[in-house]
């Protein structure tokens, strides 16, 4: 049995392409399961995020793991095979290496942001819970976790405003300047919703209008943010009024769409409207970006302030490179000693303790 990882990332593809093969968690469970029932695998997991889909696997030598994920997404009823075509593989060692530097920050779009090792963590745990998660899985994921702790305790990699939430933020504020007088409203309220809203208001913010799909979840973090909660069927009409509209979402179509709204940026006139746009699938109809007072940013427009952080952090990033190959050579140690015993991890569940 060999490690496989099929790929793709901001590094290789645009958002366009990205979110046609993001899966929402529903089809993460039922991916997991399908993968799990497949001859050839011993364990499988999926790494699912605005910048990157990521399918890990331990499998046979001789598995087609890309003719298998083509199958995997015709029952998902998802992608062509021209987008499985475009996935990246990794064989043994590079998945290794690769793995330790997403779970430690140093392949994302914002070099050290940490929001990522929670999204590996759970990746783990969606394996874990499905059955799919085999010794040798459970090994390489642990490793990566001690792996990225230290990265993160030892070296400066993670200093600064380096999450998606930040950069946004710091986007804003080249527009804007003080987001004390600025009206936000915040789609969807869920993590990455939440940190950009603190992070907002760690800048100046005083005030914003939060609505999500379920409206109990809009109204808790209303509270704790001290803001204002609107039903999604009635956010339409507080866009007369903002300023910035943040848009993190896992729906699968956009929530903001320019036909709907046509009247409303009549409405407002030659006012400004700030967009960034944090969901994969993306959250926002290009479209918006036709109109003159509309400025539309997606994950793949932070990219330029991101390289600006990288600049600062290349000393940090050269120790955290040394910190994970000690890592992976362990691991590697591990992996050798277990073939040497014929020992294999089936499907059955493995717990952080075993």
């Amino acid at each position: 049995m060999e490690l496989v990882c099929l790929g793709i990332s901001h590094h290789d593809a645009h958002v366009s392409v990205r979110e046609r093969l993001a899966l929402s968690p529903g089809e993460i469970e039922r991916a997991l399961g399908w993968l799990r029932d497949r001859a050839g695998l011993s364990g499988a997991a999926i790494l699912s995020t605005c910048n990157r889909a990521e399918f890990y696997a331990v499998a046979e030598p001789a598995t087609d793991f890309r003719g298998m994920l083509g199958g995997l997404f015709d029952m998902l009823r998802r992608p062509s095979p021209h987008e499985i075509g475009q996935l990246r593989s990794l064989v043994g060692a590079e998945v290794v290496a690769h793995l330790f530097r997403v779970a430690a920050g140093l392949d994302s779009m914002v070099v050290g942001e940490t929001e990522i090792l929670g999204q590996v963590k759970q990746a783990y745990e969606e394996s874990h819970r499905a059955g799919a998660a085999c010794k040798v899985l459970h090994r390489l994921f642990q490793s990566a976790f001690r792996a990225a702790k230290e990265v993160r305790h030892r070296t400066e990699v993670t200093r600064g405003g380096v999450s998606v939430a930040a950069v946004a933020v710091e986007l804003a504020e080249k527009i804007f300047g003080s987001l004390a007088a600025c009206r936000v409203v915040l789609i969807g309220a869920g993590d990455t919703g939440e940190k950009t809203a603190k992070a907002m208001f760690s800048r100046g913010l005083r005030g914003a209008v939060v609505t999500n799909r379920t409206f109990e979840r809009a109204v808790e973090l209303a509270d704790r943010l001290g803001g204002t909660a609107v039903p999604l069927s009635e956010w339409r009409w507080e866009l007369l009024f903002a300023d910035i509209v943040v848009v993190a979402t896992s729906a699968e179509q956009a929530v903001v769409r320019e036909e709907e709204l046509g009247d409303v940026l009549r409405r407002r006139g030659r006012r400004p409207l700030f967009l960034i746009d944090l969901s994969v699938p993306r959250g926002i109809d290009p479209g918006m970006a036709r109109h003159d007072e509309v400025y539309l940013y997606n994950v793949d427009d932070l990219q330029g302030i991101a390289d600006q952080h990288l600049a600062i952090r290349r000393s940090a990033v050269a120790s955290a490179e040394e910190i994970l190959g000690r890592h992976a050579a362990e691991f590697s140690a591990w992996r050798e000693a277990e073939r040497r015993r014929r020992e294999g991890g089936g499907w059955g569940a493995v717990g952080p303790g075993q």
